[in-house]
């Protein structure tokens, strides 16, 4: 599978060595304002096609007032794992978006490392196709009856003969009526069936499955995670990380073993 991600001009690591390089206004440099230009065009492209990477207030629900493209959502993701699999990850789950007409409401909650994995938490997903058609299932008691939960999906539910909260004063019964009333209530479910589930929540957890094994800061097979603030790293990040050059690596992180099969 092709994935039509990379600008032009510039390429997604090319695009992080320029943002190391900047951090900010205060770090000026020879050249930096071509730098900075570089990361705007960047990121307007990457909004114009992933419109849903465009930070927003969580406040508010809209983009910052004073938003100038010098960062985007994806920007939370580690440097190494963005650069193994983020441009992947982000055209996958795009197109099941626009699959679903869901591009416009999706929101990122928030992308970070925890516990040596990805973790990526957004406003919720839709849920895929759903069949006009329906069953429709009572029962005499509440809660929903037996259903498949990968396949199905209960929309809405009525009651017949029972008094609510809301109901209690004008229904002119006592409590102890009301809940003799209420013990013959019927409940009512209609449960449909997903035609075509939606698979971002599956490619999401592909891809934070995936991370334990790559190196958090360039990206490459990872073999160590490290002790403390765990996280994984290939061997040479691993070194280049330690303190003192002459500490072992056997101390300061943990060697991933290889799964079996």
């Amino acid at each position: 599978m092709v994935f039509f991600f990379y600008i032009i001009f510039m390429t997604t690591k090319e695009y992080l060595e320029k943002r190391k390089k900047y951090p900010g206004p205060e770090n000026k440099y020879r050249g930096w304002e071509k730098d900075l230009e570089s990361i705007k065009q960047f990121n307007k492209e990457l909004i114009k096609n992933y419109p849903w990477l465009k930070p927003w207030n969580r406040w508010t629900g809209e983009a910052p007032d004073d938003y100038d493209y010098t960062y985007t959502e994806l920007d939370s993701m580690p440097e190494g794992w963005r650069l193994a699999f983020g441009d992947e990850m982000v055209e996958r789950i795009h197109q099941e978006l626009v699959k679903f007409n869901y591009a416009d409401r999706y929101k990122i909650e928030q992308i970070k490392e925890k516990w040596g994995g990805l973790r990526w938490y957004d406003g919720g997903t839709p849920i895929g196709k759903i069949s006009e058609d329906y069953r429709e299932v009572s029962s005499g008691t509440p809660g929903y009856p037996p259903y498949d939960k990968d396949n199905e999906i209960i929309k809405e539910d009525s009651v017949d003969h029972y008094i609510s909260f809301f109901e209690k004063k004008s229904s002119g019964m006592t409590q102890e009526e009301i809940d003799r009333y209420n013990m013959g209530a019927v409940y009512h479910y209609r449960i449909y069936r997903i035609e075509d589930k939606c698979r971002i929540p599956d490619i999401i957890s592909e891809y934070e499955k995936k991370s334990f094994k790559i190196c958090i800061e360039c990206g490459k097979p990872a073999e160590w995670m490290s002790k403390g603030w765990i996280s994984p790293y290939c061997t040479d990040c691993a070194n280049k990380s330690l303190e003192h050059k002459n500490d072992a690596i056997e101390d300061n992180f943990t060697k991933i073993e290889e799964e079996q099969d």
